[in-house]
C-alpha cells in the first residue's frame, strides 16, 4: 500500500539541488508536544486581541466603547503573562523557561501594543497597526512551538551503493514493521510539503512545514538507532545505517528561504528527496 501510494505521489517529481540549514536550541524535544498545547492556548488570546483590534480599527465607536475594548485587550495581555510565567511540572527547567521568554507579552513584543481610545481616524489607524503587530505574534508563536526545540544530532552516512551489508532473514518481519513506520513518517511529511511546492503558502505557514521536516528527521532518526535486543548485530547494524536521514538523503532539506519562490523551490526539492528516500528503502529491502 505504501509503495502504491509512493509511486503515484512522487511520479512527477523533479529532483532539485542540495541546501543546507541550521537550527538553534530551545527547548527539550520529549517535551514538544507541551510546547505546542501551551502555545494553542496562547494563541486563542491572541486571536481574541487581533478581533479587538479589528474592530475598533473599523470605527463607529465611542470613547467610553473604545476603553472598554481596550481594557479587554489588556486583560488579555496580563492573562498571557499569567500562562506563560507559571512553571509546568510536567516539563524541565529548559523548556519552562522557553515558555516564560518565549511565550510572554514581551517575548511576542506586544509590550507596546495597547488599542487606542481616540474616535477619530487617528485611533483607527492606531488599532489597525495593532492588529498587525498582533497577527504577527499570532505567526510567530506557531513557528516558535513548532520547530525551536533540541536538535538531536544526525548521524549516519550518505546511500552510496549497497544497503550496509543486509539483514538476516530471520529478522525479517522486524525489518518490514520498522521500514513500515518510516515510510509513515515519510508520506505524512511529504504530503505537508505538497501545498507548499505549489505555492500556496506564505513565508510563516513555510516556517511551519519545516519544522515538521527537521521533526520528521528525527523521528526517523530514533526509529534507526532505537535498541531492539532481540535482532542479530547484523541486522542492527542496517536498521542503524539504513533508517538514517543522511543516508537516505534528506538531513540537508530545508524549507526556510527568504523569499517564497525560493522556500517553494526548496519544498519541491525536498518532496523529490523522500521520494528517493522510499526508493533506497524498498531497494534495501526487497
Amino acid at each position: 500500500m505504501w509503495r502504491i501510494t509512493f509511486l503515484v505521489l512522487f511520479s512527477a517529481l523533479v529532483h532539485l539541488p542540495s541546501m543546507t540549514h541550521a537550527q538553534g536550541v530551545e527547548y527539550r524535544r520529549v517535551d514538544r508536544p507541551t510546547i505546542i498545547v501551551e502555545g494553542l492556548r496562547i494563541e486563542a488570546y491572541l486571536s481574541r486581541m487581533a478581533e479587538i483590534a479589528e474592530i475598533t480599527a473599523n470605527g463607529g465607536f465611542t470613547s467610553p466603547q473604545l476603553s472598554a475594548f481596550a481594557s479587554e485587550f489588556s486583560a488579555l495581555k496580563q492573562e498571557i503573562d499569567n500562562i506563560s510565567s507559571v512553571p509546568l511540572g510536567a516539563i524541565g527547567i529548559v523548556s519552562n523557561r522557553f515558555r516564560q521568554n518565549e511565550f510572554s507579552v514581551a517575548g511576542l513584543n506586544l509590550s507596546s501594543s495597547s488599542i487606542s481610545i481616540d474616535s477619530g481616524t487617528a485611533g483607527q489607524i492606531r488599532n489597525r497597526q495593532v492588529l498587525d503587530e498582533v497577527n504577527v505574534a499570532i505567526s510567530e508563536l506557531g513557528v516558535k512551538a513548532a520547530s525551536h526545540w533540541q536538535r538531536v544530532p544526525i548521524s549516519g552516512s550518505p546511500f552510496v551503493d549497497g544497503c550496509a551489508g543486509g539483514f538476516n532473514t530471520s529478522d525479517t518481519a522486524t525489518v518490514q514493521r520498522v521500514v513500515n513506520q518510516t515510510n509513515k513518517v515519510l508520506l505524512s511529511i511529504f504530503q505537508d510539503l505538497r501545498p507548499v511546492a505549489a505555492g500556496e503558502f506564505g513565508l510563516s505557514q513555510r516556517l511551519k512545514v519545516n519544522a515538521e521536516l527537521d521533526y520528521a528527521k528525527e523521528e526517523i532518526e530514533i526509529l534507526g538507532e532505537r535498541p531492539r535486543p532481540q535482532l542479530s548485530a547484523r541486522t542492527q547494524r542496517f536498521l542503524n545505517t539504513v533508517i538514517d536521514p543522511v543516508f537516505l538523503g534528506i538531513n540537508d532539506k530545508q524549507v526556510d528561504a527568504a523569499t517564497v519562490s525560493e522556500a517553494q523551490q526548496q519544498a519541491r526539492q525536498a518532496t523529490s528527496a523522500l521520494g528517493l528516500a522510499y526508493n533506497i528503502l524498498i531497494g534495501c529491502t526487497l
